[in-house]
């Protein structure tokens, strides 16, 4: 589909690193979450074999056992990040602002993998 190329392009083009995870999130969202009436995102994530078949092409893990459980933290930490990019929450102290340090260690290692991700499936 043409849209989840531009939508790819638009991602990839950008120099804004919550953006760019946002843009890669929202085309692993379309392509593997399903929209199964209450069913949260997270649990479709996790719940998608195409996904995790994905997954484990682009990763290397020695046992089924690891690979299911990085897979689990992976979807954890990618569904947090989309939370946190989405969503700032000042009185909470939730959310990333423009050039908030914690982008570095919780964002920009996850850009990488989801690009991966999206270029093979």
């Amino acid at each position: 589909d043409i849209r989840l190329v531009t939508q790819h392009n638009a991602a990839r083009k950008s120099e804004n690193h919550v953006e760019k995870f946002l843009g890669f999130f929202k085309i692993i969202e379309t392509l593997f979450g399903t929209q199964r009436g209450k069913v949260l995102l997270k649990d479709s994530l996790l719940e998608s074999k195409s996904l995790f078949d994905t997954f484990k092409i682009v990763f290397y893990y020695s046992t089924p056992e690891e690979f299911e459980k990085e897979y689990a933290l992976f979807v954890d930490k990618i569904i947090k990040g989309r939370n946190k990019c989405a969503h700032l929450r000042l009185e909470k102290n939730f959310g990333y602002w423009a050039n908030d340090p914690k982008i570095k260690d919780e964002i920009i290692p996850l850009i990488g993998p989801l690009e991966a991700l999206l270029m093979v499936s």
